[in-house]
């Protein structure tokens, strides 16, 4: 029988002349031999290292997955390069990086494995170190509010922060891959594609522009971007992107609020102005008024003079028109401020308007679900009117008015540009197919007296009312236009939760009295005027010209005295202090204000307080007449 062939292992002096660390073990895991790099990596003698399991040099913590390594090893003869811990001689954790094989004998079978063992510390702390550092910038590129980002030298995004989802809501892997124009809002695109340019050419420029959000809201951004170049050719920028947008709003609030204030400064001068003209003009028509309707009922309409009395009647209508687009101008113009259907106004408006207008065609789109107004209805039915106009004058070939209503409501933001409070408000809008304006005219269209038209065709107050009547009502009137494009006007209106009040028929026969009334009036003509009217509709009448002599005369006969007609505007006494002293005396006492004007909301004031009615000056005999039956039979 043959001898058996002896097992036989490399001569130790071969392994010694490996720098790493070399140990021979059998496959039970026991260490029979080591290089010397293993003897100085454990200060250690050879018989302290020969004969211990190979296990009891790794850190405990990673023994299994040592073992596991092992056991792969001796089955498929070789192992994966594995990292693990161990101890040095100075008890320090040192990270090492095994590569281990099997031995195997003539016959093909394992009996010894080599494990080739490096130190790989320096490398780990190197790559600790890195890691740190990346997560560090990781974590301030992803918290910070910006976005940065890398768009290639073709525009395409290679790569963007996660701030990008808090600005446009988009996630960065849905950008990446994409050309930075796709969200650009298309108003800002040729400046921000000239941005680009100059950047190619390293001329560095900070921007402000708006992009389009993965909701489809625009939003505005700053861009703050360098070029990148390699070799000296352009191969990127490197930015980053600023969300702007909330102070872009205020911004524009602010400059808003700004034209706002500056045009309501203006109006505020015009209008005390235009006021005092307005006052004292229809207390001159309200005398003109009075004789007319006086000598009116005293004739017979088959006589000439009839017919020229009628035509004084309209004069003074034509006047007093004009003298209420004055009061448009004046804050606080609005008197009998009742619950209104918007719905109902506007069409009877445009039913009025659209037969005189027949080379115009007038669509409506009325919301039948419309919330109230409380507006004075006469003032809401000018504005209405004066809007109507100024379409019909830009179309002079003709053509198409659109008039909507429609429920919005303004958030507060919104509310803030238009110096309004936030809430429901009811939108009127009144759009044209004419000639437009330019920026010049558009920016002048509600100042007072300003006027397109050729001398002698237009007083420029028809706009300029509608806005001080709509500012007075606490609503806001807003233009768009561009030329040869058409304009559209905006009207707002606070919205109200009261119910709608109907308004009473007229009558055709002049209704009378035989009460008594007290005329308080500081202007002897319309004292006498209006004393003569109420004669002559048969009502015993008591004069007095200023506040003390009328308390006197009430205190006096308060018990005889059915109805008090006050003006407001006197001096002295006004006639919000001449209503208290008559609430004093009598706190059922019924009162009707009249006036040619209100001052600062006091005609609001003394109707909220209990006055029984307002009549505007100048009125006719019939309104005069109709006004007292409302008030005395209520």
């Amino acid at each position: 029988m043959a001898k058996k062939k002896e097992k036989t292992r490399p001569p130790l002096n071969r392994i010694d002349a490996i720098a790493d660390r070399v140990a021979i073990t059998d496959l039970q895991g026991r260490i029979i031999d080591v290089n010397q790099a293993m003897l100085i990596f454990h200060n250690r003698r050879r018989d302290e290292i020969i004969g211990r399991n190979f296990l009891d040099m790794v850190l405990e913590e990673d023994r299994d997955m040592i073992r596991q390594c092992f056991t792969d090893t001796i089955e498929r003869g070789f192992s994966n390069t594995v990292e693990y811990r161990s101890l040095n001689s100075s008890g320090e954790v040192v990270y090492s990086e095994v590569n281990a094989l099997t031995i195997r004998d003539a016959s093909g079978h394992p009996f010894e494995a080599v494990a080739v063992i490096r130190d790989v510390s320096h490398r780990k702390a190197v790559e600790s170190r890195l890691a740190e550092s990346e997560e560090m910038y990781r974590n301030l590129i992803e918290n910070i509010r910006e976005a940065v980002y890398k768009i290639d030298e073709n525009g395409l995004i290679r790569f963007i922060s996660s701030g990008i989802e808090r600005i446009s809501g988009y996630k960065p892997n849905e950008l990446v891959g994409a050309h930075f124009s796709d969200f650009i809002f298309r108003d800002d695109l040729s400046h921000i594609q000239e941005q680009f340019a100059k950047l190619m050419k390293s001329i560095l420029e900070s921007d402000e522009y708006r992009i389009i959000c993965k909701n489809g809201e625009i939003r505005w951004i700053s861009s703050s971007s360098r070029p990148v170049f390699a070799n000296g050719k352009f191969i990127g920028i490197h930015g980053i992107l600023t969300d702007i947008h909330e102070r872009k709003i205020a911004q524009q609030a602010l400059q808003s609020q700004q034209e706002l204030l500056q045009q309501a400064q203006k109006m505020e001068a015009i209008g005390t102005l235009a006021s005092g003209i307005a006052h004292d003009f229809n207390n001159l028509l309200m005398g003109i008024q009075g004789r007319a309707s006086l000598l009116l009922m005293e004739s017979d309409c088959s006589r000439p003079e009839y017919g020229h009395l009628k035509g004084i009647e309209q004069y003074i209508k034509s006047a007093a028109e004009l003298t209420q687009q004055l009061l448009g101008l004046a804050r606080g113009g609005k008197y009998e401020v009742v619950p209104t259907d918007l719905n109902a106004l506007v069409q009877n408006s445009i039913d009025i308007f659209g037969r005189t207008k027949k080379e115009i065609k007038i669509f409506t789109m009325l919301d039948p679900e419309l919330r109230v107004v409380e507006v004075d209805r006469t003032q809401i039915e000018q504005v209405l009117l004066n809007l109507l106009v100024n379409a019909w004058q830009a179309m002079p070939e003709g053509g198409d008015i659109s008039v909507t209503t429609q429920n919005v409501d303004l958030r507060e933001g919104d509310a803030r540009i238009f110096q309004l409070q936030s809430g429901h408000f009811v939108r009127l809008g009144v759009s044209d197919s004419g000639i437009g304006m330019d920026e010049s005219t558009k920016s002048r269209i509600f100042d007072p007296f300003f006027t397109t038209k050729e001398m002698g065709r237009g007083t420029g107050l028809g706009l300029a009312s509608a806005y001080g009547i709509v500012k007075n009502h606490g609503g806001i009137i807003t233009v768009y236009s561009e030329k040869d494009s058409g304009s559209i006007f905006h009207v707002y209106l606070p919205a109200s939760e009261k119910n709608v009040e109907t308004i009473n028929e007229t009558v055709a026969q002049v209704p009378g009295g035989s009460e008594t009334i007290l005329l308080i009036d500081d202007e002897d003509m319309i004292l006498d005027v209006a004393r003569q009217m109420l004669l002559s509709l048969g009502y015993r009448v008591l004069t007095a010209n200023s506040g003390g002599p009328a308390l006197g005369i009430f205190r006096k006969n308060h018990a005889h005295i059915d109805l008090v007609i006050l003006d407001m505007i006197m001096p002295l006494m006004s006639g919000s202090k001449v209503f208290e002293g008559l609430k004093g005396i009598d706190p059922a006492v019924r009162v009707l204000l009249s006036s040619g004007y209100s001052i600062n909301g006091q005609a609001m004031d003394i109707l909220a307080r209990g006055c029984r009615g307002f009549i505007q000056k100048p009125f006719t005999l019939m309104e005069l007449a109709l006004k007292i039956r409302e008030v005395l039979n209520a």
